[in-house]
């Protein structure tokens, strides 16, 4: 074979209930070697390891959920082996992730998934790293899921999830046992492969894992310390957490993380501005905002239209430590204004207009909106605001973050760091991910 021939051979898998819509069909195909055996031993589904009540067939967004959250899990699961924060947590809708945590155990990252958001899981996938255990199946049921995916289950797990004697739909629950697989067992062909049009495809390399310790700066608001490791051992964990856990997000993406849990995410859109917006509005409506404000209004305008109650979150972790993720440079002074929640703290940044110097020249910003409220919670002001650096408008945004004492990390080495200034091109490790099923 040429060496710039790649051989990919597939084989007819399970026909699918449907395809993205009802109308359509759709099935799996299987990449096999030369003598028709599977690449992987594992299939994104096998009903013969379907413990459902009933046997159901999956249709395209099932799948793609079920991807979703083997992809996420199994990720981040290989990061975090073996230390106290093991357990992930992840659920998916319409094929991306909008939940995920770790903790120290597995009810622990459901809980801390859920506050981050109480509504988008309703009718998902969840998927699990570890055996799923009683007690975290226990609280996951009082929601409506599409399913479940774990290595194995606890005894009792599989009877309590698919139990009809209070819900008939639950006869209809995937609980899908995983088993083990590695990373290397979901990406068959060591690489991405996303098809394009004229039956071409991008081949792309594999996300390699982030490392904070290596790879971050800290840029302003420290005092002149670049060093990453001069920030709390808990603000560095969470960046490491939050941008392993970027890779596998939709962009424009910025979201916020408080101990290891997406607290408000803003992704899939079209401007990072937009982005950011989104994160701060589903931050504002998470159980931690309520956790922040503490007022019985907020926890009954939190909890209105789901089935948990107050106590469900009380054994989270107090006060609110916030890091804002975004997955490139801010290209105008608004993405950082957002993600920063700077708007609603200063009330200079509150006025109709903030003037600004860029350089010799006096600028004029003006807001979207007038944000500023000095009864604005400031648990949720981020501790720190992550992002790759680069970009031209870095000579406006530093000295701003800088002035007003906000901490702002870069995503690079520290050989890159050395090189750069500010609206020059040295940049940081961008962290874009599409909604894609996976290569």
């Amino acid at each position: 074979m040429d060496d710039n021939e790649l051989v990919i051979r597939l084989q007819q898998g399970t026909k699918l209930k449907g395809g993205e819509n009802g109308h359509l069909q759709a099935r799996v195909l299987k990449a096999v070697d030369e003598q028709g055996k599977p690449l992987s031993p594992h299939s994104v589904y096998d009903p013969a390891r379907d413990l459902g009540a009933k046997v159901r067939l999956p249709g395209w967004t099932n799948i793609g959920d079920i991807s979703a959250v083997l992809r996420t899990c199994v990720g981040l699961g290989e990061i975090y082996r073996g230390l106290d924060t093991r357990h992930i947590a992840v659920a998916s809708k319409h094929t991306r992730p909008v939940v995920i945590a770790k903790g120290k155990t597995q009810l622990e990252a459901v809980v801390k998934a859920i506050a981050g958001d109480l509504n988008s899981p309703f009718g998902g996938v969840w998927g699990f790293n570890t055996p799923l255990t009683y007690e975290a199946a226990r609280f996951l049921d009082k929601m409506f899921i599409e399913g479940t995916v774990a290595p194995e289950y606890e005894n009792g797990v599989s009877k309590m999830l698919k139990d009809t004697s209070k819900i008939k739909n639950h006869a209809n629950r995937f609980i899908l046992q995983s088993g083990y697989p590695s990373k290397e067992d979901l990406h068959v062909f060591g690489c991405s492969l996303n098809p394009v049009v004229f039956g071409e495809f991008i081949q792309q390399d594999l996300e390699p894992i982030y490392d904070v310790r290596s790879e971050a700066a800290v840029v302003t608001g420290n005092r002149g310390i670049s060093d990453i490791n001069s920030l709390p051992d808990s603000i560095i964990d969470d960046i490491n957490f939050a941008a392993n856990a970027a890779l596998y997000l939709s962009s424009n993406l910025v979201f916020f993380v408080h101990d290891g849990a997406i607290a408000g995410l803003g992704d899939g859109c079209g401007s990072r501005v937009v982005a950011a917006q989104k994160a701060r509005s589903m931050l504002e409506n998470s159980a931690y905002a309520a956790m922040s404000e503490d007022s019985a209004e907020k926890w009954d305008a939190v909890l209105y239209g789901t089935p948990f109650t107050r106590d469900d979150f009380s054994g989270l972790k107090m006060p609110i430590e916030l890091t804002a993720f975004s997955d490139a440079f801010f290209p105008k002074l608004d993405g950082f204004v957002e993600a920063s929640g700077i708007d609603r703290m200063k009330q200079a940044f509150g006025k109709r207009e903030v003037r600004y110097k860029d350089g010799k020249r006096n600028e004029t910003f003006i807001p979207k909106r007038n944000n500023y409220d000095p009864f604005y919670d400031q648990g949720l002001i981020p501790d720190v605001i992550v992002q790759p650096g680069g970009s031209m408008e870095d000579k406006v945004i530093l000295p701003i973050a800088e002035e007003h004492g906000v901490k702002m990390v870069f995503t690079m080495d520290s050989d890159t760091f050395e090189k750069y200034e500010a609206g020059k091109k040295a940049t940081g490790r961008r962290f874009f991910g599409h909604n894609v099923m996976g290569g």
